[in-house]
């Protein structure tokens, strides 16, 4: 999944506590940045769903942060 923060800070913030998470990230660019569910999740299928529980806690966290995903969500 890519997605774009609205700052440097956030994204720097978002890539680290996904790491955490045990999720692979890429750094795109300053603001953006591609990640990946951690190797051991269940099935890929659940993949996004791992992802989307993940983003949910971190805004959670930081309501003052604006994230945009610019991967369309697979359906199905």
């Amino acid at each position: 999944m890519r997605i774009r923060t609205d700052s440097v800070a956030s994204a720097a913030s978002l890539a680290e506590y996904l790491r955490r998470c045990e999720c692979i990230v890429e750094a795109i660019d300053r603001r953006i940045i591609d990640v990946t569910a951690r190797p051991q999740s269940f099935a890929a299928a659940h993949a996004e769903i791992e992802l989307e529980g993940y983003l949910t806690v971190w805004q959670a966290m930081h309501p003052e942060s604006l994230i945009e995903r610019l991967t369309p969500l697979a359906h199905g």
